[in-house]
Protein backbone atom coordinates (compact mmCIF):
# COMPACT_ATOMS: atom_id res chain seq x y z
CA UNK A 1 0.00 0.00 0.00
CA UNK A 2 2.96 2.41 0.96
CA UNK A 3 4.69 1.98 -2.73
CA UNK A 4 1.22 2.06 -4.54
CA UNK A 5 0.37 5.52 -2.57
CA UNK A 6 3.37 6.68 -3.09
CA UNK A 7 3.69 6.17 -7.00
CA UNK A 8 -0.04 7.50 -7.20
CA UNK A 9 0.32 10.76 -4.99
CA UNK A 10 3.89 12.19 -6.26
CA UNK A 11 2.63 12.32 -9.76
CA UNK A 12 -0.79 13.30 -9.07
CA UNK A 13 0.82 16.14 -6.58
CA UNK A 14 2.87 17.14 -9.53
CA UNK A 15 -0.21 17.07 -12.00
CA UNK A 16 -2.14 19.39 -9.06
CA UNK A 17 0.47 21.74 -8.85
CA UNK A 18 0.61 22.19 -13.10
CA UNK A 19 -2.61 22.45 -13.25
CA UNK A 20 -3.30 25.10 -11.13
CA UNK A 21 -2.73 28.21 -13.19
CA UNK A 22 -5.71 26.28 -15.63
CA UNK A 23 -8.17 26.47 -12.69
CA UNK A 24 -7.33 29.32 -11.77
CA UNK A 25 -7.96 31.20 -14.87
CA UNK A 26 -10.10 28.29 -17.06
CA UNK A 27 -11.42 31.14 -19.60
CA UNK A 28 -7.50 32.01 -20.56
CA UNK A 29 -6.29 28.81 -19.97
CA UNK A 30 -9.10 27.66 -22.95
CA UNK A 31 -8.55 30.59 -25.15
CA UNK A 32 -4.33 29.75 -25.11
CA UNK A 33 -4.89 26.26 -25.98
CA UNK A 34 -3.84 24.89 -22.27
CA UNK A 35 -6.90 23.21 -21.73
CA UNK A 36 -8.59 20.85 -24.35
CA UNK A 37 -12.05 21.31 -23.34
CA UNK A 38 -14.31 24.18 -22.31
CA UNK A 39 -14.16 26.69 -19.04
CA UNK A 40 -16.93 24.50 -17.31
CA UNK A 41 -14.79 20.88 -17.55
CA UNK A 42 -11.79 22.38 -15.59
CA UNK A 43 -13.87 22.14 -12.28
CA UNK A 44 -14.66 18.48 -13.41
CA UNK A 45 -10.82 17.90 -14.38
CA UNK A 46 -9.08 19.20 -11.10
CA UNK A 47 -11.90 17.55 -9.28
CA UNK A 48 -10.87 13.97 -10.62
CA UNK A 49 -7.22 15.40 -10.18
CA UNK A 50 -8.01 15.71 -6.93
CA UNK A 51 -9.28 12.90 -6.04
CA UNK A 52 -6.86 11.10 -7.36
CA UNK A 53 -4.25 12.67 -5.49
CA UNK A 54 -6.32 12.00 -2.33
CA UNK A 55 -6.45 8.35 -3.26
CA UNK A 56 -2.84 8.20 -3.14
CA UNK A 57 -2.44 9.99 -0.45
CA UNK A 58 -4.73 7.54 1.51
CA UNK A 59 -3.17 4.53 0.59
CA UNK A 60 0.01 6.03 1.47
CA UNK A 61 -1.13 7.04 4.65
CA UNK A 62 -3.24 3.90 5.58
CA UNK A 63 -0.01 1.84 4.04
CA UNK A 64 3.14 3.40 6.49
CA UNK A 65 1.80 2.96 9.30
CA UNK A 66 1.11 -0.97 8.45
CA UNK A 67 4.30 -1.54 7.22
CA UNK A 68 5.63 -0.39 10.10
CA UNK A 69 3.61 -1.65 12.65
CA UNK A 70 2.23 -4.85 11.25
CA UNK A 71 -1.40 -4.14 11.69
CA UNK A 72 -4.46 -3.09 9.85
CA UNK A 73 -6.32 0.46 10.58
CA UNK A 74 -10.09 -0.16 10.91
CA UNK A 75 -11.02 2.90 8.91
CA UNK A 76 -8.56 2.01 5.97
CA UNK A 77 -11.09 -0.28 4.00
CA UNK A 78 -14.21 1.75 3.99
CA UNK A 79 -12.01 4.68 3.19
CA UNK A 80 -10.24 3.61 0.51
CA UNK A 81 -13.40 1.92 -1.16
CA UNK A 82 -15.11 5.58 -1.18
CA UNK A 83 -12.27 6.94 -2.58
CA UNK A 84 -12.56 4.53 -5.37
CA UNK A 85 -15.77 4.85 -6.07
CA UNK A 86 -15.47 8.72 -6.29
CA UNK A 87 -12.61 8.26 -8.58
CA UNK A 88 -14.79 5.90 -10.80
CA UNK A 89 -17.89 8.70 -10.21
CA UNK A 90 -15.75 11.08 -11.53
CA UNK A 91 -14.16 9.59 -14.35
CA UNK A 92 -17.37 8.15 -16.23
CA UNK A 93 -18.96 11.59 -15.29
CA UNK A 94 -16.34 13.62 -16.87
CA UNK A 95 -16.29 11.05 -19.87
CA UNK A 96 -19.76 11.35 -20.56
CA UNK A 97 -19.32 15.34 -20.78
CA UNK A 98 -16.70 14.86 -23.27
CA UNK A 99 -17.62 15.47 -27.12
CA UNK A 100 -17.94 12.11 -29.28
Amino acid sequence: MTIAGALIALPSTLLVVKFLPVFADPAAAVAAGRFGGTAQQVPLAMGLLLSVLAFGLALLGFGLPRALQVRRHALAKPVLLGLGALLLTLMFYLGSQLPD
